[in-house]
């Protein structure tokens, strides 16, 4: 993948190279169906070797971290600085258990923030249904539109609106 990016780039030319160019993404798909035992490595983190591992590094740094909520960029940053070739099981592991606790956060937050819209524009339609169903009753009882409007809460434009009903 790397090796088709750096030819990509390499071939590029500068009017290409702007803030809107992105490189391609590469989802590596391999299919064996042969009669011995795949004997490749079937893990990531195996083949990586300490070169690798540093541009691994930097891509979380530079691309990836900054995509995510600045409240979780030192946590993040701290888990990428500790790490080494030899700790990639745990450097993943943890990176996917701060990504995991971001996606839940966020959704719990989501979810809240929805509610709580939800709630509060249900409310609104509510008091505006109740103001209204009280100057139909005054409309109906002969009071003055003026004051209907200043008891319910509505505008004398709404008001008349509701006589004319």
């Amino acid at each position: 993948m790397n090796e088709i990016w750096r030819d990509i780039l390499k071939n590029e030319t500068q009017t290409k190279l702007k803030k809107s160019f992105r490189l391609p993404v590469i989802i590596p798909i391999v299919l064996y169906n042969g009669k011995n035992n795949w004997t490749a490595s079937t893990e990531f983190k195996e083949k990586l070797d300490a070169e690798e591992f540093n541009h691994f590094k930097n891509w979380l740094e530079e691309i990836f971290i900054n995509r995510l909520p600045i409240t979780y960029h030192d946590q993040i940053y701290t888990i990428i600085s500790k790490a080494n070739h030899q700790e990639v099981d745990k450097m993943i592991s943890n990176f996917e258990q701060g990504l995991k606790r971001f996606i839940e956060e966020s959704q719990q937050k989501a979810i809240e923030t929805g509610l709580k819209k939800g709630l509060e524009q249900g409310l609104g339609q509510g008091q505006k249904q109740k103001a209204v169903e009280i100057a139909k009753a005054l409309i109906n009882k002969g009071m003055n539109r003026q004051d209907i409007a200043d008891v319910a809460g509505l505008s004398i434009k709404e008001v008349e609106k509701l006589g004319r009903e």
